[in-house]
């Protein structure tokens, strides 16, 4: 178990890609990662007593991790960790036994997103930055030299990317970004664009394809999006909390009364069900996919203790779900399930073990805070410059008075 930091004020990057897991056969991998540093937890015999937790790297970063992804490489037969970080560097872990660093590479600016992508016995990590564009980097074999990778652009939007998604054929990616653009690209062709989603009003938060022909999105105006990836069509769109506001000026409405951002986290394939959740709130809502789209709320789960979640990951019947928790407060639980038709009940037995202790985490609306306070003040300083350019070349007299008159003035 990590030592308690003495930093306490560690944050999460939105939107929320901190917290991943892994599920293969009965071993089960949870990587959770805070400040400069993650931690690996692992279950290899799927009971409620085999978790293992290795001890984190004392500075896997020399600044804080912004994005992770997990991807089980089955044709090297291992288990591969990327960390980005926010001194532009990313690096790619073998936590196959224990965490072992595989490369690393330096990237022009900070990476927001990250995915794997696997075509064959080929893999490639796509990355997504701030300044909107996406970059391919080939992950060497194991038994390759890793010291020349070098990622390339593949794509690019107009604003900061804050998602990123594959499809489970890798035929496809989708990116979402803050001024509610979603592209769907084909992989690795990534210049021909299969669609643009259009419909949100407000940031895309997240971004899951639901197999092969559906992608669930969700965004800061309280939208959950139901789309044909193919075609761009939205399907079925829905609240999943009521009486939504408007969403304009947000940070000027009370926090009572503000729409909440809506995040889809994670997709079961074999019961077609979507895990969402909603700002602030404790709730995982799980909404059944039809083959059309339609999507119908099944089960809401409440997390005991009140405190919002953060993640909420499928591990083959289990939902991993993970809170915002003070130091010593349980973080992490197990809700389970005997079949993929049955529902999921809270295992109190089953526990994860603590990870990252000593850390805490800011929820996403002090992030999205940070972000909004950021653009006003670089509207308020673009007005000044307008305004005092506008200054030096302003008419002398009133342009409205009539020739007589001004001529009168001048006399």
């Amino acid at each position: 178990m990590m030592a308690a930091s003495s930093t306490t004020t560690d944050t999460l990057a939105f939107p929320l890609h901190r917290v991943a897991a892994l599920a293969d056969g009965a071993s089960v991998v949870v990587v959770a990662a805070s400040g400069s540093t993650f931690q690996v937890a692992r279950n290899n015999c799927g009971g409620a007593c085999g978790w293992a937790t290795e001890p984190a790297p004392a500075e896997a970063h020399a600044g804080n991790v912004s994005a992770v992804a997990l991807h089980r490489d089955r044709a090297a037969q291992r288990t591969l960790l990327a960390t980005a970080g926010d001194e532009k560097a990313v690096k790619v872990w073998d936590v196959s036994a224990e965490h072992r660093l595989c490369f690393s590479f330096n990237t022009k600016k900070r990476i927001s997103a990250m995915a794997f992508a696997q075509s064959g016995d080929a893999l490639t990590l796509l990355l997504a930055d701030k300044f909107g564009e996406v970059y391919a980097a080939r992950v060497p074999a194991a038994a390759e030299a890793a010291s020349a990778v070098t990622p390339s652009v593949v794509l690019g939007h107009c604003s900061l990317v804050t998602c990123l998604a594959v499809s489970p054929c890798s035929g496809y990616m989708a990116t979402g970004d803050r001024d509610e653009k979603l592209r769907v690209s084909r992989f690795p062709a990534a210049h021909m664009i299969e669609s643009f989603c259009m419909g949100h009003t407000q940031f895309i938060t997240n971004i899951i394809f639901c197999g092969h022909n559906l992608l669930a999105s969700g965004a800061g105006d309280g939208t959950l999006c139901v789309w044909d990836f193919h075609t761009g069509k939205c399907l079925h769109s829905l609240f999943p909390v009521s009486a939504p506001v408007a969403t304009a000026a947000q940070t000027d409405l009370p926090a009572a009364t503000r729409t909440p951002i809506v995040t889809p986290t994670s997709y079961c394939l074999s019961s077609s069900l979507l895990a969402v959740l909603v700002e602030k709130n404790p709730t995982v809502h799980l909404y059944s996919l039809s083959a059309a789209g339609e999507a119908s709320l099944r089960q809401e789960l409440i997390v005991p203790g009140g405190a919002p979640a953060i993640t909420a990951t499928f591990v083959g019947l289990d939902l991993l779900v993970t809170t915002v928790a003070d130091h010593d407060a349980k973080s992490s639980w197990v809700f389970r399930r005997e079949n993929a038709a049955a529902d999921f009940a809270l295992d109190e037995a089953h526990v994860l073990p603590a990870l990252l202790s000593g850390h805490a985490f800011r929820g996403p609306e002090k992030q999205l805070a940070e972000l909004v306070a950021t653009l006003v003040e670089r509207q308020y300083m673009r007005k000044v410059f307008v305004d005092k350019h506008a200054s030096k070349h302003k008419p002398q007299g009133n342009e409205d008075e009539p020739p007589q008159k001004k001529q009168k003035k001048a006399e």
